[in-house]
């Protein structure tokens, strides 16, 4: 018996091979058969599979199609901060928080943007936007916070900053815990805290083991 994948794939291609066809005569006609929610998601799926050339691309077309979409601004920030062109991230993530002033998220990206462009003042500030917009997103933006502070030498205050978060986040999220605990490992290692480093590295295995 024929594997059903394989129909399911084929009929994917087609639909896909006759959506692009479409599409073509359309934007030869001078129109975009898409939106900008759909633009929006082909950016997201680009991003996911690391094809960043085309979720640029995409995300400019949404923001294009509606430059009000605070989304598409945010998601061609992270693409901009992936690529390492920090100057236009910064730019993008403050369109997306003009646009949605109360999405934690578009604040703690800014900050990090912010971090990497050497502007460190600014960077705690707008992290502590996203800590005062947010809570549910606590760890993850203490973490951030975390990071900056260690960029300034603040060791303690980074110490703090990721205890902090390794308390608020989620027994669940896994990901963010390492994340968390391979900073403070990183930080213990910067400072020459053998012990604490051997802690954080015991926390990693534990969390790799559940």
């Amino acid at each position: 018996m024929r594997d059903k994948r394989f129909f399911f794939v084929a009929l994917a291609l087609s639909m896909s091979l006759m959506a692009s066809c479409a599409r073509v005569r359309l934007m030869e006609a001078g129109k975009d058969p898409l939106s900008a929610d759909e633009h929006l998601r082909l950016g997201v799926l680009y991003e996911a599979k690391n094809e960043d050339g085309l979720a640029l691309r995409e995300y400019q077309e949404a923001i294009g199609a509606d430059p009000g979409n605070p989304a598409a601004w945010f998601g061609l920030g992270n693409v901009y901060l992936k690529k390492k062109t920090y100057n236009e991230a910064v730019e993008s993530y403050l369109k997306a928080v003009e646009l949605d002033p109360e999405n934690g998220a578009f604040h703690n990206n800014l900050g990090w943007a912010y971090m990497e462009t050497g502007r460190l003042d600014k960077a705690v500030e707008a992290v502590r936007d996203a800590i005062k917009i947010d809570r549910s997103g606590l760890h993850m933006y203490l973490d951030t916070l975390g990071v900056i502070e260690m960029r300034r030498g603040d060791y303690a205050g980074a110490q703090k900053s990721f205890k902090e978060a390794a308390e608020a986040a989620p027994i669940t999220d896994r990901g963010g815990l390492k994340i968390i605990y391979g900073h403070l490992l990183e930080l213990y290692a910067a400072t020459g805290d053998s012990s604490g480093a051997a802690w954080a590295g015991e926390k990693m295995k534990d969390i790799n083991t559940r």
